[in-house]
């Protein structure tokens, strides 16, 4: 309640940016204020006189959630923070507590989320994209996969996307609309290694297999060099740690498939 009754007041009566600094040097440390004010659409806050509680609270949720550091915990404390205070400059709070429901496994808790960030801003389209995980983990494939659509016809170009409406559509069965849209992404994204070898995949079961070693060997030379970093920076949210698993898994995956086909060919 301090912390609340003192960030009101300051709303009110600060005016320069520098004292506004130290305010959040001094209530909520100095690394985690810092990198809220570093950010150049916290400044520009700042000097339009927009800055707001709410904004503040999020970017330093931000900051937990892999922004700098990594404590679901104290993201989530600070956006429910955010929550507390107008949100005059709109920033995607539901969105974020939505994609941390999905990271910690409450898919139902994830939806519910997603929906009330696109009731408060319908405008806001990475919610569709993230609303359809956790329906396809749920096994809505329907509802997943016209979300996926939703937000290709958003951003058109988005490999991760294309990937995600083939997974839905591969889990479904639909295998034809699976290779459509796997090669439908990789006209914008040339030898992606994740469409790559989900088009592989699908060629397998379909039992095309000359066509699926194409291209699962594309897959194959793109993880090869691929570090973990890269790696991680498709799947944002998830802890640093596990880069190096999820990279490895991804490289035995492409062998996996890779190894069927070659045993498929052999028959």
């Amino acid at each position: 309640m301090l912390v609340e009754l003192m960030v009101k007041r300051y709303q009110r009566v600060i005016k320069s940016a520098g004292v506004i600094l130290l305010l959040a040097i001094f209530l909520f440390g100095i690394v985690a204020g810092y990198h809220f004010f570093d950010q150049g659409r916290a400044w520009e806050q700042v000097r339009e006189g927009k800055f707001s509680a709410a904004a503040f609270f999020f970017h330093r949720g931000n900051y937990f959630f892999g922004g700098g550091a990594y404590d679901l915990e104290a993201a989530m404390r600070n956006y429910e923070w955010a929550l507390r205070f107008e949100n005059s400059s709109s920033e995607p709070i539901l969105y974020q507590i939505g994609r941390l429901y999905f990271i910690k496994g409450d898919l139902r808790g994830a939806v519910k989320t997603f929906n009330e960030q696109l009731q408060a801003d319908p405008t806001f389209m990475r919610s569709y994209y993230m609303r359809g995980l956790p329906y396809g983990y749920i096994g809505d494939y329907v509802q997943a996969a016209a979300d996926f659509k939703k937000f290709i016809e958003w951003r058109p170009e988005s490999w991760a996307a294309h990937n995600d409406l083939v997974w839905a559509y591969f889990l479904a069965g639909n295998y034809d609309a699976a290779e459509n849209y796997a090669r439908a992404g990789l006209l914008y994204n040339p030898k992606n290694p994740w469409l790559s070898n989900a088009l592989g995949a699908i060629l397998l079961n379909q039992k095309k297999y000359q066509e699926a070693l194409l291209f699962l060997a594309d897959a194959q030379n793109g993880f090869a060099t691929m570090t973990e970093n890269e790696w991680g920076q498709a799947y944002p949210g998830n802890n640093p740690e596990i880069y190096h698993r999820g990279l490895e898994a991804t490289r035995q995956s492409v062998e996996d498939n890779i190894r069927l086909v070659e045993q498929a060919l052999a028959r």
